[in-house]
């Protein structure tokens, strides 16, 4: 699905908070209306109930910011994967990634903890190997808790930071020395407006992907001659 200027990407259930449906508003008006909007399917892609929560948002937006949305799905694995690319997934949820990778072979699923850095570099290691240079990353792993920050466990809260940001570390890290010494290539890092304003009862969240931002933005500054795009 090819996004064009004029185009808002809607990243999960957090964008639904009453202080960003204002920003949406915001850039809609920018637009003078004629926008396409896109909602990305991260972090709930691979739910059982994925669909039914696209549903949901889709609804959402339609009265609240009334702009109709359409899919971009993580569950597009399977379209790259018919268009002849092998499609290397990671995740802990290896029944949603059985499920995807049914369709065809040209879908590799691998279980990994993307909190554990030596197992997310194994596994990075075996897929230049066995399936052939990496062309572009997705990063999408992330867990979203609600409730007041100090009302929170805090092993909850490291937890999120551990998997949305320090995830993404262990992947860039993991992955991109090689696709820089190629000089070709994508690193998509999916990041939130909570992660610009502030979303109440999404602490822990909002700081993951505030540090997502900050991180992907720092990683393009350095590597922003090596011919990729981040």
């Amino acid at each position: 699905m090819e996004i064009v200027k004029g185009s808002i990407a809607i990243m999960g259930s957090g964008e639904t908070s009453p202080a960003l449906v204002s920003v949406h508003r915001k850039f809609v008006e920018m637009l003078d209306n004629q926008v396409n909007a896109f909602l990305i399917d991260t972090p709930f892609g691979f739910q059982e109930n994925a669909d039914v929560l696209v549903d949901k948002l889709q609804l959402f937006f339609k009265k609240s910011v009334q702009i109709e949305i359409k899919l971009a799905s993580l569950r597009n694995a399977r379209r790259l994967a018919s268009g002849g690319a092998t499609v290397a997934i990671l995740d802990v949820n290896e029944s949603g990634m059985a499920e995807t990778a049914a369709a065809t072979q040209s879908i590799k699923p691998y279980t990994v903890d993307i909190t554990d850095a030596d197992a997310v570099a194994e596994v990075f290691a075996d897929i230049e190997t066995h399936l052939g240079p990496v062309d572009r990353v997705a990063n999408a792993a992330a867990i979203m808790p609600c409730g007041r920050l100090l009302e929170e466990d805090p092993k909850l809260t490291t937890r999120v930071m551990a998997i949305n940001y320090g995830g993404l570390v262990n992947v860039a890290t993991a992955a991109l020395p090689k696709m820089v010494e190629r000089g070709r290539g994508d690193f998509v890092s999916f990041s939130s407006m909570t992660g610009i304003v502030p979303g109440l009862l999404m602490g822990a969240y909002a700081s993951s992907k505030a540090a997502v931002q900050f991180y992907t933005e720092i990683l393009y500054h350095e590597n922003r001659h090596s011919g990729l795009r981040f």
